[in-house]
C-alpha cells in the first residue's frame, strides 16, 4: 500500500534528512501548527504515521508514548537515532501490528499524498484508536500553490518526479466513511522560514530531490507557485497544508 512512498524516500531521503539538518526550524509553523490541532495531554500514547526521518518528536512538549512508524528503510534509520522514543517499521501502514483501541493519538504529516487508495489507512486508524482517539492530518490540498508546486515544477526538474494524490473532499467523506466524526479541516496558510534566499533555494533541492535545474530556475519555480517576501531579514516562503481533525 505505501510501497510508491518507500521506493521515492529510500532513494532520496537522506537528501530530505540533509534540508532538515542543516535548517531544522524552517517548518517550525507547520509542526506546530499539527501539534496543535492533535490536543495532546499527558501520559497519551502517541503514533507519528508516517515518521520520516523522526521530526515531529522535538515539537512534543508532553510527557507522552510516542511511536514513530516508518516504511522507507532510509527514514526509519534516521528517526531510529531519536532517544527515549519507540520506533516501528511497517511495510504497510494499514496493517499496523497493534491491538484495537490502543492508541490515543495518530498524527500524519504531509505523507498520505503518496498513498493512491487511503480508505485501507483510515479504516486501521479506526481500528486502533481508542475511544475518542485523534486522526490528525496535515497535507497539500488539491488545487493549490503547494499542489502546483510539486506536481508541476518539482515534477518537471527531479528524477525522481512528482505525481502527489493530494487531499481533497472525498478524504472527508472517506474519514467519515471509516467512523470517525471529523472536528476540524481547515486550509492553514503560513510560512517556512530561511535567514536568506540562498538557503532556501538549497533547501527546496534537497527537501524534493530538485537536481534537473540550475538554482536560479528553482528561485523562479518557487516566484511562479508559492512566492516568499523578505521581513525583516526573514525569508518567509509561502506554504499551506489542509489540517484535519477527526474523532474516533
Amino acid at each position: 500500500m505505501f510501497d510508491k512512498y518507500s521506493k521515492i524516500f529510500d532513494v532520496r531521503g537522506h537528501q530530505y534528512h540533509q534540508a532538515m539538518a542543516e535548517q531544522p526550524n524552517v517548518r517550525d509553523q507547520e509542526f506546530n501548527n499539527i501539534v496543535r490541532i492533535a490536543d495532546l495531554k499527558e501520559g497519551i500514547s502517541v503514533f507519528d504515521i508516517p515518521s520520516g526521518g523522526g521530526y515531529l518528536f522535538n515539537y512534543i512538549e508532553y510527557d507522552t508514548d510516542f511511536t514513530q512508524v516508518e516504511t522507507s528503510k532510509a527514514f526509519y534509520d534516521y528517526a531510529n537515532k531519536n532517544a527515549g522514543v519507540d520506533n516501528l517499521y511497517c511495510e504497510d501502514i494499514a496493517k499496523l501490528p497493534i491491538a484495537d483501541e490502543k492508541i490515543d493519538r495518530i498524527i500524519s504529516l504531509a505523507g498520505l499524498h503518496h498513498i493512491e487508495d487511503r480508505m485501507p489507512f483510515y479504516r486501521e486508524a479506526k481500528r486502533v484508536l481508542s475511544n475518542d482517539g485523534l486522526l490528525c492530518i496535515a497535507d497539500v490540498l488539491e488545487g493549490t500553490g503547494a499542489d502546483r508546486f510539486l506536481n508541476m515544477f518539482v515534477d518537471e526538474n527531479s528524477s525522481e518526479g512528482h505525481k502527489g494524490l493530494f487531499i481533497n473532499q472525498s478524504d472527508i467523506q472517506q474519514i467519515e466513511n471509516a467512523g470517525f466524526i471529523v472536528n476540524k479541516s481547515e486550509i492553514v496558510d503560513y510560512f517556512w522560514c530561511f535567514d536568506n534566499v540562498e538557503n532556501m533555494v538549497d533547501y527546496s533541492k534537497k527537501m524534493f530531490g530538485v537536481n534537473q535545474c540550475s538554482d536560479e530556475n528553482i528561485l523562479k519555480g518557487i516566484e511562479k507557485y508559492l512566492g516568499y517576501k523578505v521581513v525583516g531579514g526573514e525569508v518567509q516562503m509561502n506554504w499551506s497544508l489542509y489540517f484535519i481533525q477527526a474523532k474516533a
